[in-house]
C-alpha cells in the first residue's frame, strides 16, 4: 500500500511538464534497446526543464545551450530521492500511460498476428488448391509475398476480404469446367462486381500470379497479350474482340462438331479470314488442306502469297508483327492436328525473337522457312549500327539457325526484310521437305 502511494506521488512529480521530454525519450530508449539505458538529448531546452531537471539531478542545467541526461544519472538521483523504492521502469509505465515494450517485442507480435491473419485464410480454404497456393507463397516467400504481406499490414480487413475473392477465383477457374468465360462475367460470379478483375485493380494482378501458380505456367506481365494469353490458359477472355488473326485457307469445326460454315465460305471464295478470340473460342478443331500451314511476320508478305496461285491451296497465317494471342489459340489448335507450322519473319532482333517463341512453343512442329545465307543477303540492307538493347535479343536465340542468322547480322551490320524476298518463298515452296529448314 505504500509502495502504490509512493508511485503515485512519483507519477505525479514527473508528469511536470519539465519533465515531459525526458520521460519520452526513455521510453525510446527502452523501444530500441529493450531495456532503459543509454542517454537521453533534450536539444535547446526549456527554461522549465532546465529547473526541472536541475531540482532532481542537483546538477546545473543552465549553463550548457543542449542537455544529456543518462540513465546511470537518472536512476543515481532517483535511488537519492525519496521515490528511492520506485524503479525507473515502472515511473515510466505511469507517465507515459502504456506499458514499456521493445520495438522487437512489438515486431513479434505483429508477426503473431500476421500468422492469425493468414491462418484464418488457410482455413477458410482448407483442402483447396488456392490454399496449397498461399501457403506455398508463405513458406518460400516467393511472388506475390511481399506485396500481400504490405497489403495486411496496412489494413487488414481489407486484405482478408478482397484476396478471399483472389483465392476463390482460382478454386473455379472456367478451364476446370472446360468453359470459356469473358473477365467481367467471371469477376461478376466470383465477386458480385463485373469490374473487380480489371485490368488496373489490384486483384487482376494477384489473379495473374494465382493462375500461374495453379497452372505452373510462366509467369509474364511485360504487355497486355501476355497478360490475356494467361488468362485464356485459365479459360478467361480478358478481350475477346480486339485480339484478332487475319489467315487464309482454314476451315474451323465448332464445338458441336459441325463445320465453321462462315469459315467454309470464306475458303470457297479464297478470301482472307479474321478470327477474334471469341470466334477462336468456339472451335474445338481447326483444319488445313495438307497438315502444313505457312505462318510470315508481316501483312504485306500475307497477302502477297494469299494472290499466288501456288498458294491458292495452302493454308497461311499473319503474324502482324508481335504476336496476338489469337495467333498463338488458332497455331494451337492446328498443332493439335498435328500440323507443320514453316515460319518466315525479318532477318533483324525483333523478327528472330519472333521466330524463336514460335519454336518455343512449338518445337519440332516448326520449320524455319527461306532462313538460309542466301536468303538472308538477298533480303539485307547495310546499317550503320545496332544498339546494344538489340544486340541482347541476338544473344538470347537458342535455335542454330536462328543463332547463324544473328552472327550474319554481326558480321555483315546488316538488317533483313521479309518484302526483298518475295520471289523466295515462290521459289522454294515446293522443295520444302523433310526436317531441314529451307
Amino acid at each position: 500500500m505504500q509502495n502504490t502511494k509512493l508511485l503515485e506521488e512519483a507519477v505525479s512529480y514527473f508528469k511536470q511538464e519539465g519533465f515531459r521530454r525526458l520521460m519520452l525519450g526513455f521510453q525510446e530508449r527502452y523501444a530500441s534497446l529493450g531495456h532503459v539505458g543509454g542517454s537521453v538529448l533534450l536539444s535547446n531546452p526549456k527554461e522549465e526543464e532546465r529547473d526541472a531537471l536541475e531540482g532532481f539531478l542537483q546538477t546545473n542545467c543552465h549553463k550548457q545551450k543542449n542537455l544529456t541526461v543518462s540513465e546511470k544519472a537518472f536512476s543515481h538521483a532517483l535511488e537519492k530521492s525519496k521515490f528511492a523504492e520506485v524503479t525507473l521502469e515502472e515511473i515510466l509505465e505511469k507517465v507515459c500511460s502504456s506499458p514499456l515494450i521493445s520495438k522487437k517485442e512489438i515486431q513479434v507480435q505483429k508477426e503473431v498476428e500476421s500468422q492469425k491473419h493468414f491462418q484464418k485464410l488457410l482455413d477458410k480454404f482448407e483442402h483447396t488448391r488456392a490454399e496449397k497456393w498461399l501457403q506455398q507463397i508463405l513458406d518460400e516467400k516467393c511472388p506475390p509475398y511481399l506485396g500481400i504481406k504490405k497489403w495486411e499490414k496496412e489494413d487488414y480487413l481489407d486484405f482478408h476480404s478482397q484476396f478471399a475473392y483472389v483465392l476463390a477465383a482460382i478454386n473455379v477457374l472456367p478451364i476446370y469446367r472446360n468453359q470459356k468465360m469473358r473477365l467481367p462475367v467471371f469477376a461478376a460470379e466470383i465477386t458480385g462486381n463485373p469490374h473487380a478483375f480489371d485490368e488496373n485493380k489490384r486483384l487482376f494482378r494477384y489473379l495473374l500470379y494465382g493462375i500461374c501458380a495453379i497452372l505452373q505456367i510462366e509467369y509474364k506481365n511485360q504487355c497486355a497479350e501476355d497478360r490475356a494469353e494467361i488468362l485464356y490458359d485459365a479459360g478467361i477472355l480478358k478481350d475477346d474482340i480486339s485480339s484478332f488473326v487475319t489467315c487464309y485457307g482454314i476451315r474451323g469445326i465448332c464445338e458441336d462438331s459441325t463445320s465453321h460454315m462462315g469459315m467454309n465460305g470464306y475458303i470457297e471464295r479464297q478470301e482472307l479470314q479474321q478470327l477474334t478470340l471469341s470466334n477462336l473460342s468456339n472451335l474445338r478443331r481447326a483444319l488445313t488442306p495438307n497438315k502444313r500451314v505457312y505462318v510470315v511476320e508481316n501483312p504485306s508478305v500475307f497477302r502477297y502469297l494469299t494472290e499466288q496461285d501456288v498458294f491458292k491451296n495452302e493454308a497461311i497465317v499473319c503474324g502482324n508483327g508481335q504476336l496476338r494471342i489469337a495467333v498463338f489459340v488458332l497455331l494451337d489448335l492446328l498443332v493439335e492436328e498435328n500440323v507443320t507450322i514453316f515460319y518466315a519473319g525479318d532477318f533483324d532482333p525483333e523478327g528472330l525473337k519472333i521466330a524463336q517463341k514460335v519454336i518455343d512453343r512449338y518445337g519440332n512442329n516448326v520449320k524455319l522457312w527461306c532462313y538460309n545465307r542466301d536468303d538472308f543477303m538477298a533480303a539485307s540492307v547495310k546499317i550503320k549500327s545496332i544498339s546494344f538493347a538489340r544486340v541482347k535479343k541476338l544473344q538470347q536465340l537458342k535455335h542454330p539457325s536462328l543463332k547463324k542468322v544473328a552472327e550474319w547480322i554481326m558480321d555483315e551490320k546488316k538488317l533483313g526484310y521479309q518484302e526483298n524476298i518475295l520471289e523466295h518463298y515462290l521459289s522454294f515452296k515446293l522443295h520444302v521437305s523433310g526436317n531441314e529448314d529451307v
